[in-house]
């Protein structure tokens, strides 16, 4: 078996369809009453797994994970709100360059 060498990036060109999906699936919105960020994140990177698993057959989803990790990100909705790399917008300084 031939093992997947691509890491899904934010400098990917399928990023921003790996993007919209983990953020429709995240659910994110905001609490009718207080008004505090929400999401269906368990903790963990389900979700991710699942959606790389099951659109981008291409990808390595441990190295992928790694690569998140790195880059301080360690659940699904971290992905959004701590990953320095912005999820869903341009790449930022900092970003590790041996996976660009």
């Amino acid at each position: 078996m031939v093992r997947k060498s691509k890491i899904l990036t934010p400098l990917d060109p399928r990023w921003d369809e790996f993007a919209a999906s983990l953020m429709f699936h995240l659910n994110i919105g905001e609490c009718g009453d207080c008004g505090q960020p929400i999401s269906l994140c368990d903790g963990s990177f389900r979700l991710t797994k699942n959606i790389i698993a099951s659109h981008f057959p291409e990808v390595n989803i441990a190295d992928t994970l790694d690569y998140f990790r790195q880059m301080n990100c360690f659940c699904d909705c971290e992905i959004f709100l701590e990953c320095p790399c912005g999820l869903g917008t341009a790449p930022r300084e900092g970003m590790l360059a041996e996976h660009v």
